[in-house]
């Protein structure tokens, strides 16, 4: 029986393909994943917290692959500062300040094979002088034009 956790694989004129019950597809075809952010939120986040603004939704495969991540915000700093950050597996990959109202970040990783990636973009509050833990608060913009996180997970060798 041909299912999402026992897929087939078949060779059709050179090209390996495989098979989840549902369709059929290139092994080497790189997942893409598209997600925006729509809320006027005023964002409060304590030290070391992290808000999620947006999730990639890229499935569980049964190979390794490598991912990179773009994310992209807008929003001002009403109390102290915050971060717009990429999270990956719970741990934050990296942070960028809204200094002129906009931030960018990016990131990439690994997901090894049968792991559901937990890819996110969202708000990570900063520490005060000496790292004092301190509130945070930031006013992100309703546009999803503006608010966007992007990822691309590529096949990779499992040796």
């Amino acid at each position: 029986r041909i299912t999402s956790t026992t897929p087939a694989y078949f060779d059709i004129n050179g090209l390996v393909y495989v098979h989840d019950g549902s369709i059929f597809k290139p092994v080497n075809e790189v997942s893409m994943s598209e997600t925006s952010y729509d809320g006027e939120d005023l964002v409060k986040v304590h030290s070391g917290q992290f808000w999620t603004m947006t999730s990639a939704n890229l499935g569980a495969t049964p190979y390794d692959r490598s991912w990179m991540a773009v994310g992209m915000a807008r929003g001002a700093n009403k109390s102290n500062v915050s971060f717009l950050a990429i999270r990956a597996q719970g741990t934050v990959k990296c942070l960028a300040s809204f200094n002129t109202g906009y931030a960018n970040v990016s990131a990439s990783g690994t997901i090894p094979a049968g792991t559901q990636p937990k890819i996110e973009l969202g708000i990570f509050g900063s520490n005060g002088a000496r790292s004092t833990a301190r509130d945070n608060e930031i006013q992100l913009d309703y546009d999803a034009r503006m608010n966007r996180l992007t990822v691309l997970a590529f096949p990779i060798s499992m040796a």
